[in-house]
């Protein structure tokens, strides 16, 4: 799939991981992705804690703000946003 497909360029690797992690955040909103491209997500979301695969999914797949997240996992809207980019950056760091 097209993810698999920007993984296996040869790209500078901090160009990778951006491409990555904008291929998953564009899965995580639920476009439509072959099996094999979901599996790919599903893989490297596994390197980030549960709590923070949630702020992802609830921040790129249901569009809530910050403080809307924050009230779902009992946390600030400033502390979602530090979550959200370390996810990104351990994202980054895995692709």
């Amino acid at each position: 799939g097209e993810l698999a497909l920007l993984l296996d360029r040869q790209n500078p690797a901090a160009e990778l991981g951006l491409l990555v992690v904008h291929a998953c955040l564009l899965l995580l909103r639920g476009t439509t992705a072959p099996s094999k491209d979901r599996a790919t997500l599903d893989r490297m979301l596994r390197v980030l804690p549960v709590r923070d695969r949630r702020v992802l999914e609830l921040r790129y797949r249901h569009d809530l703000t910050q403080a809307e997240i924050g009230e779902c996992v009992g946390v600030s809207a400033m502390h979602v946003s530090r979550i959200i980019r370390r996810s990104i950056t351990q994202l980054q760091d895995a692709a």
